[in-house]
């Protein structure tokens, strides 16, 4: 299945998994509470993190961030 069928998921961790993208099915996932990136690859975090409005813990340390969204 793919993960953005996963529609109940609550929680999501993908910490140290070298991922350089966030994957944009992640942001299907409208009941995801707790999402963890952190100590990957990631430089961008698209605009499409706000559809995950029920998301209270976003962890992204160990990352090469260099663009944020700005709305």
């Amino acid at each position: 299945a793919e993960i953005g069928n996963l529609t109940k998921l609550e929680q999501l961790y993908l910490n140290n998994n070298q991922i350089k993208n966030i994957p944009i099915e992640i942001f299907n996932l409208k009941n995801l509470i707790t999402l963890n990136l952190s100590n990957n690859q990631i430089t961008i975090v698209p605009k499409e993190i706000s559809n995950l409005s029920n998301l209270e813990v976003l962890t992204l340390n160990n990352n090469k961030i260099n663009l944020l969204p700005i709305n």
